[in-house]
């Protein structure tokens, strides 16, 4: 409420205006106490309102925020992976991150295309089992496959954290998470050519991200201390190559014990 006489606010429950003195009659007192009552009983429905409006648009806000962030991080590597590799640090780790959890979810979704088709519907597919399974194994063997890296990259006596490794990888990964998308969207309109195409087109580049990573590292070195690239390559491989025998031995192993247990009635 303001004073009819100079134009001051007035304060709360005031009998005269703060500004010149004018005394205030009882209708403009009562109407400055209407209009703070009112004031009050605004604030007072807006403030739960704000509230969860504020969380939403805060929700909102960041994934926007993020979304951007990964579709330039994407778009940037078309331009120039390598190049571009070697600028990513641990401020693209959200990016990083994203990109190769895609990558794990999209390779999995493809063999599942692939299995249903080749059943031809004799043969129920389970989603998860054929889906989510094989996305974890896929995560687990990158984080190997990261920490690896990492650990090569500090005998290198590289300067690099492992969150930064995590993004430089998802770099080099989002070109091929590309590919994998477009497979998996021709494979769910069955134009299966197509997507058997893209699907190789995709392990081609992936394979290339898994040996191109330890040059983005190398590239970073300030020294020419530390271990050589050429044996980095060859420590990753072998150790890699360990891993890879170890699961499958256990896959076989596993295969083997559940044809044993199968009754001779069954063939």
């Amino acid at each position: 409420m303001y004073c009819s006489v100079c134009g001051a606010e007035i304060e709360k429950e005031a009998n005269f205006c703060g500004g010149c003195g004018a005394s205030l009659t009882q209708e403009e007192a009562k109407d400055i106490q209407d209009s703070n009552a009112q004031q009050e009983q605004q604030a007072q429905q807006r403030i739960p309102m704000s509230s969860a409006q504020r969380e939403n648009s805060e929700f909102t806000g960041k994934m926007k925020l993020i979304s951007k962030q990964f579709f330039h991080f994407t778009s940037q590597t078309f331009k120039a992976p390598f190049s571009v590799s070697r600028q990513i640090n641990d401020r693209d780790f959200t990016s990083g991150i994203i990109a190769n959890v895609l990558l794990a979810f999209f390779i999995s979704f493809i063999f599942y295309l692939m299995m249903r088709d080749m059943s031809s519907g004799f043969v129920d597919v389970p989603f998860f089992s054929t889906v989510f399974q094989p996305f974890f194994y896929i995560l687990i063997f990158l984080t190997v496959f990261i920490a690896v890296n990492f650990g090569i990259a500090k005998m290198m006596k590289v300067d690099v954290t492992f969150r930064g490794v995590i993004a430089k990888f998802g770099s080099l990964n989002a070109i091929s998470v590309s590919f994998f998308f477009l497979s998996s969207l021709f494979g769910l309109l069955s134009l299966n050519t197509f997507s058997t195409f893209l699907f190789f087109i995709g392990l081609s580049l992936f394979g290339i991200s898994t040996v191109v990573l330890l040059f983005t590292l190398n590239a970073e070195k300030s020294t020419n201390e530390g271990l050589d690239v050429f044996y980095g390559l060859f420590i990753s491989n072998l150790t890699m190559a360990v891993i890879y025998f170890l699961v499958w031995m256990s896959i076989f192993e596993r295969i083997v014990d559940e044809v044993r247990n199968v009754p001779f009635g069954m063939f």
